[in-house]
């Protein structure tokens, strides 16, 4: 457009020849085009208006005016007019008449009005919203000289115009399908309003054409309802009570409360509804609210009183003769709640209150309880969306998966699954993959141009859930809640003390926190801060934009766009208060010396890699060729993925510095000389190679936690470290030039991380409040005298530590310990005595020593003795560790015997042990714990003797006898898995198993019943050859092998099998060579099979033919392995009873109790082995014959 300032001709085209006809009557169902004619006048605008009117449709530019008449006409026909189009060019903020119209178009769609559509030609929405870029600078050129008043009109007019769904042109936009498109919104948007009255869009999206109103889901209203009812004593009719409804904005609060009074208020003789309170106090005045009240409990006219607080006074004696119902939807404001209820003597006993906010500490003293109202569940979100997103009509299955997808998204938030649906109603498969992809970008902040355009309208449209919330807010909590979006899912003392401001105004950022769980706008869980993903959403945009009227900086900067460009330009510098710059968006780039100097309000930095967060690219991607200078006196938290300086510049000052992360950097010293440290708490400079000294940190006294992890070039440590009277946490993980520690005292020190200090020779104690040392890897040979000081030590890691030869005698004097790890010490030949004092020890691992006894500590659960060669025998009185659950005693190859083990032991693990022939009779004391799995390996054990062999397998049969009413215990009768296995060298099926087979396979037919006679399980053996595999060349690559057993059951009218369950009755790996035939034996539970059979036939009477079929598979590759299965067997397990004292009495006396023939049924290469129980027909169960021996 032209520039309107003249008063007798308006916006005429430079061209004297312009043509327009006068309208002395114009339609009133008008389109009002606003545009900036320079850019689009005789291109764009006009084929726009001729499609338009093709269409029959009057379309109305500026020079369709009457020539001589005030340029104010142009606004009275914005007035008469029912459809407006904002078109958005780059040159749009030059006008300001263009800015004159679209304040006018604004208001008259916040009265109900106007419909606007925007049209975003060549330029991005975002760019118009924020006024960014040469788009904004325009703006702020032209009203640079205007009064406060026009300017604001005209910013609220470009920011809200612009949130409304709209089209876009781009460079790439077809121009004439635009136009296309535009037309039939701009029928459809007529059509609509001509059959509706101006107020019947108020409350509605001007942007869109106006619909009959649509029905709303209910999904899970129902159930919450119920539950607030619950909550109301609406049982108990003499009870008063108050019930605060509160949740997250979007939950349904308003909702459930509007749906609650409807059902309830014909309970009441007297009951008002007060719908958001907020706003109608806002519009007029606490007055109004008592006002409201009084005229509908008593259905009197403009009640009178002399004030708020005494409003009821005057009406207390009526108001008592009946009990009422009070709902007030949306308080925002303790005094809301004292207008309305006043001091609360006039309500009648019985009454019930509702008072519904979004902000928990308003309603404490007022209420009796609280109602938090909960998330949709995922059945209720996936139905709620569903109705909004198809129309309710029944979705598209091709849509099934995508809907769950949104669902996930939102989080089970009502309000943002409807925004969603409904942007979705009608659109096809491929805008809806477009539109999450876009979303999730968006809000990973890795969004790119042609995804972004995409994601505006829906990532604004959610993030108006949360806007009134936010506006709510005082300027502390909304820095609060901006701040806290750089810093979700981390521990809340650690934000909190980013947080935490300093000086006279100085606040409390706990309380802050508080303050906004109660408004629901964050969460704690775990003592870890989160917020919803739409919010986070949220607070990104708005901190984007965000300033205060303290004029401090309040930018927010998460666009790597815009970072670049203020680094590059210093443009707006002093407005940032944080910066986050992901380097996977940016390529190598060199930056002026200056970047950070007018960043005088800057409080986080982070500078980041969401691609790769450690150093697989070698590259320094932001580059400082002149040097750098960062006088960032604000800031509190400073992340720098490899800096690229030798140390932070001189003009660096860390006075309120609180967390200093520098990973993978080039610095060598943190800064030059001693500065004031002494907010600094959090230390991280892991994996900065060239780190020689920490030199410069005397003055960090309250520093909480140091990581130095792989700073090979530390050599040493300062001896100024001990006025580090806070540090809890001290990680020096690989600084392998590290030779001991200084002669210091760290008091607080509870954390000692050493492992891979290859050089660490001498380790001395450093604080006597030490609870974990990690010393695996270092070069030490012994321990100092005085370890008996560590009252508090509960993990002591001295893995790998091959030169380490004794232990001293006060070991044992170490009561809190809880974990010792001696593994691979190579050279360590004894352990002290301990005693008794050792009684919290609950972990011992020995293996890879020279330890030849093991020590007698009751308390043990684990011990590991693998790879130990000089042990021989394990204590006699090991049966009495009740606590052991876990004994790894892998190649102990000098171990002849195993005594009786403890009763409660989970898995023994005696692999390879050559040299054993012999183990107690019985193994172990089997009792009906409630530890049901358990594992017991004998594998390689190839010189145990047959008596041994013969007790391992009776073990197992205990072991399964019993386990049915372990099960019981721990109420786990439906596991399916394996409970209980053993393996051991051998080539026969013991002889308490009931059906034998040679080959893989055995097949029998069973009856329908399979609950008769309390059948509990399974018992499943197979003799597993190892010969064929002797000789085949081992890979690198480590394989676990299994032995499975896959148990499938059909009918016998041969129809597909009713049901097919598959266990993993052993395994071991490749890297443990097995060189002979070896018996595996599992039990499982058959509750769930037996479940399973009897939904599939309920009652009817349908024998079925069961098969049970053993392989050996490979996890890796999940094929066949190379081993043969020789032998197959199982057996029935049942319940105890006191008719039967052998829970294993033959398979077939799981019979039904009706007559019923049995039969076996094996292969040519099967032998079946039974003693069968044959029901003859006639006699049915009184007469059994039983048939010993072996069937052939």
């Amino acid at each position: 457009k032209q520039e309107k300032e003249s008063a007798s001709l308006p916006s005429m085209a430079s061209s004297s020849s312009s043509k327009f006809k006068p309208c002395s009557k114009p339609p009133q169902d008008q389109v009002f085009i606003n545009f900036r004619g320079l850019e689009l006048r005789f291109s764009f605008v006009s084929h726009l208006k001729k499609g338009l009117k093709r269409n029959g449709i009057n379309a109305f530019i500026d020079t369709d005016e009457n020539m001589g008449q005030h340029l104010n006409a142009l606004l009275d026909r914005i007035e008469r007019s029912k459809i407006a189009l904002a078109i958005f060019s780059p040159r749009y903020t030059e006008s300001d008449w263009c800015l004159k119209e679209l304040a006018k178009m604004r208001e008259r769609m916040e009265q109900g009005k106007l419909v606007v559509i925007p049209i975003f030609y060549k330029v991005e929405p975002a760019t118009v919203k924020r006024q960014r870029g040469e788009f904004g600078d325009k703006f702020r050129d032209l009203v640079e000289c205007l009064d406060e008043e026009t300017k604001n009109k005209w910013t609220e007019a470009l920011t809200t115009v612009p949130l409304l769904t709209g089209l876009v042109l781009d460079e790439k936009s077809d121009e004439n399908y635009l136009i296309d498109r535009i037309v039939k919104e701009v029928t459809k948007a007529l059509n609509n309003t001509s059959r509706a009255s101006p107020r019947s869009s108020e409350g509605t999206d001007l942007s869109l054409p106006v619909h009959k109103k649509k029905v709303e889901s209910s999904c899970g209203i129902e159930s919450r309802v119920k539950q607030l009812e619950e909550k109301l004593s609406f049982g108990s009719e003499e009870t008063t009570r108050t019930i605060g409804v509160v949740g997250t904005p979007g939950i349904g609060k308003s909702t459930l409360v509007k749906k609650f009074y409807e059902k309830s208020k014909n309970r009441f003789l007297s009951h008002v509804f007060l719908p958001d309170v907020h706003q109608t106090t806002k519009d007029y005045g606490l007055s109004y609210l008592p006002t409201v009240l009084l005229e509908d409990l008593l259905k009197v006219k403009s009640p009178r009183f002399e004030n708020v607080q005494a409003a009821h006074e005057g009406y207390k004696d009526q108001l008592l003769r009946t009990k009422t119902l009070v709902v007030l939807d949306s308080v925002s404001d303790k005094e809301q709640i004292v207008a309305i209820l006043g001091k609360r003597d006039w309500i009648k006993q019985g009454s019930k209150i509702v008072i519904a906010t979004s902000d928990k500490s308003l309603v404490h003293e007022w209420v009796d309880d609280i109602y938090e109202v909960p998330r949709l569940s995922y059945e209720d979100s996936l139905q709620h969306f569903t109705h909004y997103a198809f129309g309710g009509q029944s979705n598209d299955s091709s849509f099934s998966n995508l809907s769950k997808d949104f669902v996930h998204y939102t989080k089970g938030n009502p309000l943002a699954l409807k925004v969603l649906g409904a942007e979705l109603l009608g659109k096809d498969v491929s805008l809806w993959y477009s539109k999450l992809d876009a979303l999730s970008q968006y809000h990973n902040g890795r969004e790119r141009s042609s995804r972004k355009m995409l994601a505006q309208s829906s990532s604004e449209m959610l993030q108006s859930v949360w806007k009134q919330s936010y506006d709510a807010l005082n300027q502390q909590q909304k820095d609060t809640l901006l701040d806290i979006s750089g810093f979700r899912s981390l521990d809340k003392d650690y934000v909190a003390s980013l947080l935490d401001s300093y000086g006279a105004n100085a606040t409390d950022a706990r309380i802050e926190i508080e303050e906004l769980v109660h408004k629901f706008l964050i969460t704690i869980s775990g003592g870890k801060i989160d917020m919803h993903d739409t919010l986070h959403m949220f607070c990104k945009e708005q901190g984007q934009e965000a300033s205060a009227p303290d004029g401090k900086g309040r930018l927010r900067l998460w666009d790597h766009h815009v970072i670049t460009d203020v680094l590059d330009n210093n443009k707006g510098a002093s407005r940032i208060r944080s910066i986050f710059l992901d380097l996977a968006d940016v390529k190598m780039k060199s930056l002026h010396s200056q970047a950070f100097v007018s960043m005088i309000n800057m409080r986080y930095l982070k500078i980041y890699n969401t691609d790769c967060p450690q150093e697989c690219d070698p590259d320094i991607t932001l580059n400082f060729p002149d040097g750098l200078q960062l006088p960032l006196e604000e800031v509190r938290c400073l992340h720098w993925l490899k800096f690229p300086l030798k140390e932070l510049p001189p003009d660096f000052n860390p006075q309120n510095l609180v967390d200093l992360k520098l990973p993978y950097s080039e610095i060598e010293k943190v800064w030059e000389g001693e500065k004031d440290a002494s907010k600094l708490k959090w230390i991280d400079f892991n994996h900065s190679r060239k780190l020689s000294t920490l030199s410069g940190l005397a003055e960090a006294r309250n520093l909480q936690e140091l990581n130095l992890e792989g700073c090979t070039a530390l050599d040493m440590l300062p001896q100024d470290m001990e006025n580090m009277k806070s540090l809890v946490f001290l990680n020096l993980r690989g600084c392998k030039s590290l030779k001991c520690l200084p002669d210091i005292n760290l008091m607080s020190l509870q954390i000692l991380i050493l492992t891979n200090c290859s050089k660490f020779k001498g380790f001395e104690i450093v604080s006597e409040k030490l609870e974990a040392i990690y010393l695996d890897g270092t070069a030490i040979k012994d321990l100092p005298s005085d370890i008996g000081k560590l009252q508090r030590l509960a993990v002591f890691n001295m893995k790998g530590c091959k030169k380490l030869k004794t232990l001293p005698d006060n070991l044992g004097e170490l009561k809190a310990l809880q974990e010792l790890i001696l593994s691979d010490c190579s050279k360590l030949k004894s352990f002290p005595q301990v005693g008794a004092n050792m009684e919290r020890l609950e972990i011992l691992l020995l293996d890879g020593t020279a330890i030849k006894e093991l020590p007698n500590i009751l308390s043990l659960r684990r011990i590991c003795l693998s790879k130990n060669k000089m042990i021989c025998r394990l204590p006699e009185n090991i049966s009495q560790f009740s606590r052991l659950k876990w004994l790894d005693m892998k190649y102990c190859n000098s171990v002849t015997h195993i005594p009786k083990l403890p009763p409660n032991l989970q898995c023994l693990d005696a692999h390879g042990c050559s040299s054993l022939r012999t183990i107690a009779q019985p193994l172990a004391q089997a009792m009906a714990t409630q530890s049901i799995h358990s594992t017991f390996i004998f594998t390689n054990c190839n010189r145990l003797e047959q008596a041994a062999k013969e007790e391992i397998a009776s073990f197992a049969q205990r072991k399964c006898q019993l386990l049915p009413s372990a099960l019981k215990l721990c109420n786990k009768d439906l596991v399916p898995e394996i409970l209980f296995s053993t393996c051991f060298p051998g080539a026969d099926i013991p002889t308490w198993f009931s059906h034998e087979a040679i080959g893989s396979k055995v097949q029998f037919e069973s009856p329908q019943h399979w609950n008769y006679n309390k059948l509990s399980g399974i018992a499943l053996c197979a003799v597993v050859s190892f010969q064929n595999c002797q000789d085949q060349t081992r890979t690198e690559q480590e394989h676990t092998n299994y032995v499975s057993a896959k148990f499938t059951c059909k009918g016998m009218t041969g129809e597909e099998p009713c049901t097919q369950v598959t266990w993993k009755v052993g395994s071991w790996s490749e890297q443990d060579a097995i060189g002979s035939d070896h018996v595996f034996i599992g039990y499982t539970s058959c509750a769930h099979l037996i479940k399973h059979l009897e939904d599939k036939h309920s009652s009817q009477c349908a024998p079925v033919v069961a098969l049970l079929e053993f392989s050996v598979n490979d996890e890796n590759t999940s094929g066949e392995a190379r081993f043969e299965v020789l032998k197959s067997g199982l057996s029935f397990v049942f319940e105890p009873d006191e008719n039967r004292k052998n829970p294993f009495q033959d398979a077939n006396s799981v019979a039904c109790p009706m007559d019923t023939d049995i039969s076996e049924v094996t292969s040519v290469t099967e032998i079946l082995r039974t003693s069968c129980c044959l029901m003859d027909q006639a006699n049915g169960l009184g007469n059994h014959q039983k048939a010993n021996g072996k069937t052939k």
